[in-house]
């Protein structure tokens, strides 16, 4: 009987470099994560009874890209003998992120003492904590909601239920966006969720004023605590949209709910059902909020200012098309470390 040996781990870790030298594969080793866009098998080299499969690079198990969706649906559903997970030992915190957050959460330890204690047993009622946690992350509870907590641009931030949990995708946008924010401007995030976005580009630019909305008044409150948390000055308004906001801006950034309504359902459990719906329903196309932001940006955004948004991987052509047809100049895609499309940018 043929046993199956899955290679997983974080993009651009190796894990397609380790399967050339098992199986003699000539498959492509490239540079950039999301290099392998569907799982490949080959033989294991010198033992005919197992099967190696090179599966595409994951950050966690709650993905939104289709390559993730292989490597989650593989591991979850065709249940491999053997999973072996490559670790890129020059980024351990990222690559170890779910199991240090769960080390930290139910063994109330920090990173450091864990390092010098690894060999130490825990004391039991710290175990069945730890165990504890497992079990709620075997119902599908997302880790972040369960340790309280995550990590975005190096950053801290609470999290719970009334709110998306902030995502390396996201990164992209903040990125771009600090290439166009300088002291002294005014910069609004619209959807601002847990404040990740407003929050990191205040925490990397100094003297920027930010403002941030949300029609959630538990998820502006989640915000404010973030804000608070990272040392930060921000003005939080609960609003639908523009509908309290007064002030015009120098940029104006982002992410809307723009999953369409018919794919919610086919989501992971992680998604669909914890996470808040009101922050990923994007309507009948996913592109709803997209027109109504676009459309009445206009009238809040100063001569020249930026207009930035996250999108879905598959939307970067209507958003642009979108931006350009509304007037706005410069529109161009950006695409996330996966290779995907994630942001898109255009000047008024």
């Amino acid at each position: 009987m043929i046993k199956t040996l899955a290679l997983v781990g974080n993009p651009n870790s190796g894990k397609t470099t380790l399967f050339n030298n098992l199986t003699g594969s000539k498959q492509y080793v490239g540079n950039w994560p999301g290099v392998t866009v569907e799982r490949k098998g080959g033989k294991l080299k010198k033992h005919d009874g197992f099967e190696v499969m090179d599966l595409p690079g994951i950050y966690s198990l709650s993905p939104y890209s289709p390559e993730e969706v292989i490597t989650r649906n593989y591991l979850l559903e065709e249940n491999p003998d053997v999973i072996v997970n490559i670790v890129d030992g020059s980024n351990l915190e990222r690559n170890l992120y779910l199991t240090m957050q769960l080390l930290e959460m139910g063994c109330k330890i920090d990173r450091k003492f864990y390092y010098m204690h690894m060999e130490d047993d825990l004391p039991d009622d710290l175990l069945k904590e730890y165990e504890l946690a497992i079990k709620k992350r075997a119902e599908h509870i997302p880790l972040q909601y369960i340790v309280g907590e995550t990590e975005f641009m190096g950053l801290k931030f609470k999290v719970n239920s009334n709110v998306l949990i902030p995502r390396q995708d996201t990164e992209t946008l903040v990125e771009e966006a600090l290439k166009t924010v300088k002291p002294g401007m005014k910069v609004l995030d619209m959807c601002t969720g847990s404040g990740c976005i407003i929050i990191s580009i205040l925490h990397n630019v100094e003297g920027v004023k930010g403002y941030a909305v949300d029609i959630s008044k538990q998820a502006v409150n989640v915000a404010k605590e973030n804000a608070k948390l990272n040392e930060v000055p921000v003005l939080f308004e609960r609003s639908d949209l523009f509908e309290m906001v007064t002030e015009k801006f120098d940029v104006i950034v982002s992410n809307p709910p723009y999953i369409p309504t018919d794919v919610i359902p086919q989501l992971m459990p992680e998604v669909q059902v914890f996470e808040p719906i009101e922050a990923l329903d994007g309507k009948e196309d996913g592109l709803y909020f997209y027109r109504k932001i676009v459309e009445q940006s206009k009238d809040y955004l100063n001569s020249g200012g930026s207009l930035m948004f996250e999108i879905g991987y598959d939307q970067g052509k209507d958003v642009s098309k979108m931006m350009t047809d509304a007037g706005f100049s410069n529109v161009c895609v950006k695409k996330d470390l996966a290779g995907n499309d994630r942001v898109v940018t255009g000047m008024l």
